[in-house]
């Protein structure tokens, strides 16, 4: 039950602390779907969807990559990519005369979200060189 809990397979092979982490990003990237999707409901703004569909993208990658399906690797570092040239964009795109004192604020935060991406790309990339059985996650998801 306990490997059930852990791993969609019955005996994942990826390390354990990888597929914990794992599910703590895919329960509160889920929370995050609902979160967008309701924003996205009440005020119609397609950035918002697009935010919740890269989220959505990112849990099904999540999922993916528990079943040791290198897919899914490529989807995490896709989404996270997308999320942080969006994140950018929204950078260049700010001005002073939109948010007049919180002109700084805004713009920290969008650029929080590029190092944000990046970083969710590094901590993956360091995460998955933890080794079970003698193998880390790249040696089990390319052979």
């Amino acid at each position: 039950m306990a490997n059930q809990l852990l791993g969609t397979k019955s005996d994942s092979a990826l390390n354990r602390t990888l597929v914990i982490i794992l599910w703590i990003k895919i329960i509160f990237t889920s929370l995050s779907v609902i979160e967008q999707f309701g924003k996205f409901f009440s005020n119609n703004d397609m950035m918002v969807l697009s935010n919740a569909v890269l989220a959505a993208c990112a849990v099904v990658g999540a999922f993916m990559l528990l079943n040791a399906n290198k897919i899914g690797f490529y989807i995490i570092v896709a989404v996270n990519v997308i999320i942080g040239v969006l994140a950018f964009y929204q950078y260049t795109q700010i001005s002073v005369d939109q948010y007049g004192a919180l002109y700084e604020s805004v713009r920290s935060r969008a650029l929080l979200g590029v190092f944000g991406c990046l970083g969710q790309i590094v901590v993956l990339m360091l995460l998955m060189l933890l080794k079970k059985d003698g193998k880390n996650a790249y040696q089990v998801l390319w052979g």
